[in-house]
């Protein structure tokens, strides 16, 4: 499956913006995905809107419970890893699929 199209025309990231990214991706997991989609810069993609509703529903269920409980935390851990392997893998994969050409890929003769 490939990625929205807002990623498909954004440039790869550097080593250094990586680790930007990884640090974002722990403190508030939907972060990475906006700054992932630049020069344009949207939240328009359904990678972001999946994020933001995993943190949505673990907000919810500590203002529900009124404490922080197993749910909550598996909400967020949730967020947490689906941001962070987008960032380590997906983006690129995602990108390579949508434009139709995979790097993995090897040249058999």
């Amino acid at each position: 499956m490939g990625i929205s199209k807002a990623f498909v025309n954004a440039r790869e990231p550097t080593n250094e913006e990586k680790t930007m990214l990884y640090i974002m991706a722990i403190i508030a997991p939907p972060c990475p995905f906006f700054v992932l989609t630049g020069p344009e810069y949207t939240c328009r993609t359904w990678e972001f809107a999946l994020s933001v509703a995993l943190q949505v529903l673990a907000i919810v269920s500590v203002i529900v419970t009124g404490t922080v409980n197993v749910v909550f935390l598996l909400f967020h851990l949730a967020a947490f890893v689906y941001s962070f392997s987008f960032v380590h893998s997906g983006f690129q994969k995602g990108r390579s699929l949508s434009t139709g050409y995979v790097d993995d890929q090897e040249e058999t003769v």
